[in-house]
């Protein structure tokens, strides 16, 4: 159907119409006229279809309640009563895709199938559940936080999914490390606060904020809704409107994000993380820098960023990486890099595996190989393998295991989430000529010295062992339950323990069958019956098998070299992997490792190692094991990779001791 610009389709009007040929899709914006609702559709051929609803979620305490309200959402709605929508779900879908996250500052629902009545069936499931769930208080105490008592003799303990997930994840020291970093880069802002929740605040969160929550976040006017894939566009604006948005009016919802000021000077911050009093001091230190950059939407800054980052971190010849790990002050490289999931982006590096006393020896370094890039250059070939690597990745499109249309989405949020052009970063072909055009003529060590040389809006976290810390802190628990206990009256002890035993209950307790009967399901003849088949030409070259698929890739050539491993000594298999780390990770005998990184880089999309080992069928005693090299490339760049994977496999060298 050809959409005009302007008009109104099943109570949608349309705004923007664009082509958007990176993605070989067209980009159609609508906003819901009643609700204010806002809905990018993607339309394509690829048939893996992606529907999402997100919401600007931006925290106010460290209650993690947009985190527990992820969770409960998918506990249950209005149409389908079921404990358990998700886990049901995954047991008669035909889904590519399916889960919620949180982020910093949004919380998405997306799905995805592949067959027409399946993706219906998840979208009806996953829009009754963010508009109409059953977030019952008992869900709040199951999802969020709860006191458990099971008998008056017993001590009170803290309970909830969420409680448990986030005590786990800030028993990690890298975990902790990164999230304070982002605290300390945004204080005055949302991205201050901790999203998923502290567990230290959790239980401060009523069931009352916790439902407000949900009626001013969870509402039409705060929805960012998209579809992706060979749909039908008319059909999918009807549905929508008579199924969902009809039903409510437009909402005044203020979720705007604050902007944090530069600050005058960088900052400081000490952590310390537990381990047990039988563990050594020595290297357990984590020093890390960040910068707060530029604002997300601004594509070009993200796309120069990323492609920055990799060219300093992306492989152990990269400069920053390879001096920080060549000094020895250190064990790994942390930080990650470059991240745009904020309003505003950061860069972030650092080691692990360090001394406190170490901590200036870092900084220094970091920042004399900064400088030293600016003021020599950079090396041409680091440059022109950086931005293929990332011109690659973009054009491959290829993300593991998401669907193609909810990275598009993710990518779109880091403009729409803002109140930016939606279409902002799903192009990149002119900014990626603009970057190319000027890589040679010091774009990238102006981006080094404006926003890391010349930058005060940083932090520095140095975080230390302390033997002791976490029975510390797990007394300090239990002090504050205990003076819970003894603050509670008899009667409210006996409610107490009648309210876990129904808690208990109701977590253990089937769902009816009235109850499941309710969530769609796939008949048998809406499954296909015949399996996809892929082409396949079997070639042999001497002693050797060549398997061939023709198929649409993209003008990307991928191949895979495996080698059988039957004459290793079962004692000796364990080490096959590490024999593929070697081979790729020190040097020929023509070129050292940063030389022939460098050439991966500029001719391929890259080029990794894997191994298989398995018992046989007919003998558990015999194993199988094969070793493999994977590499991909443009088609007019084969013969490079070819070249390149003959010098790996033929020309290796373990000289490099180092």
């Amino acid at each position: 159907m050809g959409f005009e610009l302007n008009k109104s389709y099943s109570g949608f009007r349309l705004t923007q119409k664009e082509e958007i040929a990176e993605l070989k899709s067209l980009g159609l914006f609508f906003e819901h006229d009643v609700t204010g609702a806002e809905l990018l559709v993607l339309e394509n051929d690829d048939d893996n279809k992606v529907f999402s609803a997100t919401f600007r979620t931006p925290p106010e305490n460290d209650t993690g309640i947009a985190h527990i309200l992820e969770h409960s959402v998918l506990c249950g709605s209005k149409n389908f009563p079921v404990k358990e929508p998700f886990v049901e779900l995954m047991k008669g879908s035909l889904q590519t895709f399916l889960n919620a996250m949180t982020f910093p500052d949004k919380t998405m629902y997306p799905v995805a199938s592949r067959n027409r009545k399946d993706f219906y069936n998840l979208m009806n499931v996953y829009l009754d559940a963010v508009f109409y769930p059953n977030i019952s208080e008992d869900t709040f105490k199951q999802e969020g936080w709860h006191y458990e008592l099971n008998s008056p003799e017993d001590k009170i303990v803290y309970k909830g999914v969420v409680f448990n997930e986030m005590k786990g994840e800030f028993s990690s020291p890298e975990s902790c490390i990164d999230r304070q970093l982002a605290h300390s880069l945004f204080p005055s802002t949302p991205y201050g606060f901790e999203s998923g929740g502290d567990p230290k605040s959790i239980p401060d969160l009523s069931y009352e904020e916790f439902k407000e929550f949900h009626r001013k976040h969870y509402h039409p006017s705060n929805s960012r809704l998209f579809l992706y894939g060979d749909g039908d566009t008319q059909s999918y604006l009807e549905y929508l409107q008579a199924n969902y948005l009809k039903d409510f009016e437009l909402m005044d919802v203020d979720t705007s994000i604050a902007h944090q000021r530069s600050f005058r000077k960088p900052k400081r911050k000490t952590l310390t993380y537990p381990i047990s009093s039988h563990e050594t001091l020595e290297k357990k230190t984590y020093v890390l820098l960040g910068y707060k950059l530029d604002k997300a939407v601004n594509h070009e800054h993200c796309l120069g960023f990323s492609i920055l980052s990799h060219l300093l971190l992306g492989s152990s010849a990269s400069p920053l990486r390879k001096a920080l790990i060549t000094s020895e002050l250190g064990s790994e490289v942390i930080g990650g890099g470059f991240d745009d999931n904020r309003a505003d982006t950061i860069f972030a590096v650092g080691l692990k595996g360090t001394e406190p006393e170490h901590e200036d020896k870092v900084l220094a370094l970091i920042d004399s190989t900064l400088r030293d890039l600016v003021e020599n250059g950079i090396e041409e070939d680091m440059i022109r393998s950086a931005v293929n690597s990332i011109d690659f990745r973009l054009r491959e499109a290829n993300f593991g295991g998401f669907p193609k249309g909810i990275v598009y989405n993710i990518q779109a949020l880091g403009s729409w989430l803002y109140d930016q052009n939606p279409f902002t970063h799903l192009r990149f072909e002119k900014v990626m000529r603009k970057i190319k055009k000027r890589m040679h003529e010091g774009y990238f060590e102006d981006l080094i010295r404006r926003f890391l040389i010349d930058n005060n809006h940083r932090s520095i976290l140095v975080a230390t062992p302390k033997p002791g810390l976490g029975k510390k802190l797990e007394a300090k628990e239990r002090k504050i339950l205990k003076a819970v206990k003894e603050s509670l009256p008899p009667d409210e002890i006996d409610n107490l323990i009648a309210e876990t035993q129904k808690l208990q209950e109701l977590q253990l307790a089937p769902d009816s069958p009235e109850a499941l009967a309710t969530l769609p399901s796939l008949e048998i003849q809406d499954v296909p019956k015949e399996i996809e088949k892929y082409p396949l030409e079997i070639k042999n070259q001497g002693d050797s098998k060549i398997l061939f698929h023709e198929l649409f890739t993209n003008g990307i050539a991928y191949t895979q070299i495996g080698f059988n491993t039957h004459s290793v000594p079962l004692e000796m298999i364990p080490y096959v992997p590490l024999l593929g780390t070697l081979v790729l990770g020190m040097g020929t005998t023509k070129h050292s490792y940063t030389e022939i990184s460098k050439l991966i880089g500029m001719h391929t999309g890259g080029i990794r190692n894997s191994h298989f080992s398995s018992a046989t069928a007919q003998d558990r005693h015999q194993v199988l094991s094969y070793i493999s090299f994977s590499g991909k490339a443009l088609m007019e760049k084969v013969d490079n990779l070819f070249d390149i994977f003959d010098e790996l496999l033929g020309d290796y060298s373990f000289d490099d001791h180092k």
